[in-house]
Order: C-alpha cells, then structure tokens, then sequence
C-alpha cells in the first residue's frame, strides 16, 4: 500500500469506523454526504484524491459475458449495491478505482423499508467485522433519486466522467409482493421490475448493466420468486425487450443475484433459466444470509441477513459450487464473487476458483479497511498475475 492510502486508511479508521459503530445507518448517510460533496471544492477534491484515489492498476480491463454480449469493465473490482442505494458520491466512490458501482437495490416508487434500527456494523474485540441489515428494500425517492443524480453528472460533466461501469439493481415494491401473494400472478412482479428499469434507460450507457434482485432476505415474500424463477425472467425479458425498442436502444445487459442461502438444485435452475436469456451476462454470488448455523457460531441475535466475516466460509463454498454447475452444464455465463471479502487475498481467492470468476465486489470490507480498498484488492490481483 502506497504511504498516501496508509495516511487515507488510518483516517478513516480514526474517524469513520467509531461512528458506523455507534449508528451506522446514520453513519452511513454520512459518509455519503460528504463523498457527494467533495468534488464541489479543488481543495478538498485534491485532497481526497491524494488519501483515497485510485492507484496503478485501476485501468486493467476485463470482459465479463457470453458468446453474444459481454460488458468490457474497467478492472475486477467491484462495490456491491447496498453502499449508494441512491447514488449519492458516485464521482468520489469512481476516483477511488472501481471497475464496477453497483446503484441500488431500488424498487421504482419510493418505500420507508423496514423499522429502524436496522443496519449494524459491529468491529468485535476479536478482530472481526460482523454486519447486520434488515433494510427492507428502503427507498426515499424511488429509482428516480439517483436518475436525477446520474443525470445531473452527465449533463454537467458527460458520460465519460464516470469510468467505472455502472450496474443498477432493482426489484419489485413491497406491496406488490402482498399482491402477487393475493393473486399469484407473477406478472406483478415482472411489471414492477420493469417499471423500476423504464426510467434508468434514458442515463443508462452502453456499459452499464441491470442486475435483478429477488433473492434479498429482508423482503418478506421475496425469496419465494426464485421458486418461479425461470418463468418470471421470461417475462421481465418480454417486457424489457419492448421498453428497449421504444427507447431505440439496445436491450440492456443483466446480472441475476444468487443467494449464499440457496440450495444446489435452485443454484442450478437459476443458472439454467438465466443462460437461456442472452442479455444475462453474469450471477452474483453471495452476500447476505440468514444461515442459522452462522448466527449460533457468531451468537447473533439481531433480525435481518448477516454478511462480513461470518459469511465468508459459507460465500466460497456457494462459489465453488455454482462454478461448478456452470461448468458441468455448459452454462454461457460468468460469475461476480461477494460476500464476505475483507481483505485482498480473499478477492484473490475467489478468483481462483475458476475462469469464470470475472469479478469480486465487496461492501462490508469497506467499513473496516475503508475506501483503499479498492486499489489494496487491484494491486494484490496485479501480483497474483505476476
């Protein structure tokens, strides 16, 4: 690690970390603030940049797809939705290296999520960062806040002020869970996620992704979609393919997110379903559980899905075993690796688990080791490839 981000990091442990601990949603809204502001003054941009911004290996690209349609990302690293669910400090969190931001989840009209306190960043005695949220999906403005925030860079600064590739992950309304629950009639739900991807599609750009998100477990009713998975991709697609054709715009690319909870044979139906659709280009696996195996260990005792240290172990094995199923079926797909990767060399793990290991992304490692992160993962994958 360069002399800058040791200077950056013992900062933000200095200053970030207590107060995550003390509150972290509120902690959270924060550091968002104040990554949303810092580009508005030299000083302040130039110093932010000198402690956290992106080092030598930030331009190493990848292609992540199939034999029809693939996405060229910026580099392997990722931050996986649940940091900016509204897109504020998207130019702070770019300069820091990313190859990929995921935005969101965001369902298309706004929802208050589930009651506070929910979100928990708990730095135990022993070393290990143990992270609970039970959000709900929680969105004050809907899909349409980060638009407009997307938007406002692009008009003010282009498309190409962002380098990273951008993944927008949506799902469906509480509410209209209750109603499928009603009427099991999954073209609520399509409709729903397709409502929330009808106004990203002016801002999104060629490189930006959508990535489905029906496996959170803070929803109630959610997870019960993976049940009628295949059927529902169908006809989000059939939806999607109309919406891209009013727009004259090509249908965007997709990533499905997976469960660390899922057992092998709904791995292997998902994959199957989304490798019959050639504008799924990756599965994301595996963060967030409610593995009560993982909570007696860890003795936690709060509501909501578990990620941080815990999950790792359980993370890499789901990995290990989706990797597989792709290659044993021949399944045209790529993998993006999360959940539980706190450190460089559990990125540099998961990429060796196969070719089609693409990406790592991580959330929680961030609130431990901060925003150097990012470039401490690129560099130790720069010396693997060595």
């Amino acid at each position: 690690m360069s002399e800058r981000h040791q200077v950056g990091k013992a900062l933000w442990q200095e200053k970030i970390i207590p107060i995550l601990a003390h509150d972290a949603e509120h902690g959270l809204n924060q550091v968002l603030d104040w990554l949303e502001a810092v580009p508005d003054t030299d000083v302040g941009w130039q110093t932010f940049l000198h402690l956290f911004g992106e080092g030598e290996h930030a331009d190493d690209p990848v292609r992540i797809g199939n034999d029809e349609n693939a996405l060229i990302v910026r580099n392997r690293v990722g931050l996986a939705p649940g940091f900016t669910k509204d897109g504020r400090g998207l130019l702070a969190l770019d300069a820091t290296g990313f190859g990929l931001i995921g935005i969101g989840t965001n369902p298309p009209l706004p929802q208050p999520g589930n009651d506070k306190p929910r979100f928990f960043v708990d730095m135990r005695a022993e070393d290990l960062l143990v992270v609970n949220n039970y959000f709900g999906f929680n969105s004050e403005e809907g899909v349409a806040g980060p638009v407009r925030r997307v938007q406002k860079i692009w008009t003010e600064r282009g498309r190409h002020a962002i380098r990273a590739n951008l993944v927008w992950s949506v799902g469906p309304n509480k509410h209209q869970l209750a109603h499928y629950e009603e009427h099991k009639d999954l073209r609520i739900i399509s409709r729903d996620i397709v409502r929330a991807i009808v106004p990203l599609m002016p801002v999104l750009r060629p490189k930006d992704a959508i990535a489905f998100n029906v496996t959170s477990p803070n929803t109630e009713g959610l997870r019960k979609l993976l049940d009628r998975f295949e059927e529902l991709l169908f006809l989000i697609f059939e939806d999607l393919d109309v919406i891209a054709r009013v727009y004259a715009m090509p249908t965007p690319l997709c990533f499905i997110k997976l469960s660390p909870d899922m057992p092998e044979d709904q791995m292997r139906q998902v994959a199957r379903g989304s490798a019959q659709h050639k504008k799924v280009i990756a599965l994301e696996g595996f963060n967030t559980t409610l593995d009560e195996h993982i909570r007696t260990e860890f003795g936690i005792t709060r509501m909501g899905g578990t990620s941080g240290d815990p999950l790792r172990k359980l993370a890499q094995q789901k990995l290990l075993m989706l990797n597989g199923i792709l290659k044993l079926n021949g399944f045209d797909l790529d993998l993006s690796a999360i959940g539980g990767i706190i450190l460089p060399n559990h990125a540099t793990a998961r990429l060796a688990i196969g070719e089609q290991v693409k990406t790592v992304q991580f959330l929680s490692g961030i609130f431990k080791e901060s925003l150097t992160l990012a470039d401490e993962v690129l560099d130790a994958i720069a010396a693997e490839a060595a």
